[in-house]
């Protein structure tokens, strides 16, 4: 059974700048050990579905790119969905490899952009990566800090 969280538990607490820790409201906490998940403010969420190109070469191929303009570079996550069931697991996290190259999704964030990407490193060896022509859909955060 998961941790049933309560506010006044304060084993581990961060405030947003500008609070005192120990008058701060709990939605004044980056956070708060009576929460069962960070307490960040999610600045863009979304969702990409993408279909994988037959005959991928050794190269990058971007997914999606987002414009968040926070003028830092946010915190994000990316979990990612097996349309097509060629994974044993239902949802992953990025980066996520292929198993055989070293071919792989990422998601990284810049000071303007957060960038989703397909990968492909070792192609020919292996013929064609086994991720060709397959189905994913990945759901995105992004943080600010606000």
């Amino acid at each position: 059974m998961g941790k049933i969280s309560v506010e006044t538990d304060r084993a581990f607490l961060i405030t947003l700048p500008g609070y005192d820790v120990n008058t701060a409201d709990p939605e004044n906490f980056a956070v708060h050990s009576g929460f069962d998940y960070p307490k960040m403010q999610e600045g863009l969420v979304g969702t990409k579905n993408y279909t994988v190109p037959n005959y991928t070469s050794d190269q990058t191929y971007t997914i999606e790119t987002i414009n968040h303009n926070f003028g830092y570079i946010p915190m994000c996550q990316c979990f990612v969905e097996d349309l097509d069931g060629k994974m044993a697991t239902e949802f992953a996290t990025l980066p996520l490899y292929d198993g055989v190259t070293e071919s792989r999704f990422v998601c990284y964030t810049t000071t303007t952009q957060f960038i989703l990407q397909y990968i492909v490193v070792d192609a020919a060896p292996f013929g064609s990566p086994q991720w060709d022509g397959s189905d994913w859909k990945f759901k995105y955060q992004i943080w600010a800090n606000d």
